[in-house]
């Protein structure tokens, strides 16, 4: 079974290749689906590249917050 895009997510903050070498997708679809899942998924600059993160409701209050903490 394929692996979801969120649920490698949820595992740490990943690439768009990272991302595609996991899931067995095409860098448009991960493109499309990051698009779609906006609220569910935030991104990351980090110099040149975008790394993408998973989130989550914080204390039902309607906050997200990401699942990886960056220093």
């Amino acid at each position: 079974m394929p692996l979801l895009i969120i649920d490698y997510l949820e595992q740490g903050p990943s690439t768009s290749k990272e991302i595609q070498a996991a899931t067995g997708l095409s860098q448009a679809t991960i493109a499309r689906r990051i698009r779609n899942m906006k609220d569910r998924i935030i991104a990351v600059p980090e110099g040149r590249t975008v790394k993408y993160a998973a989130m989550r409701n914080a204390f039902n209050s309607g906050n997200n917050i990401p699942l990886s903490i960056y220093y």
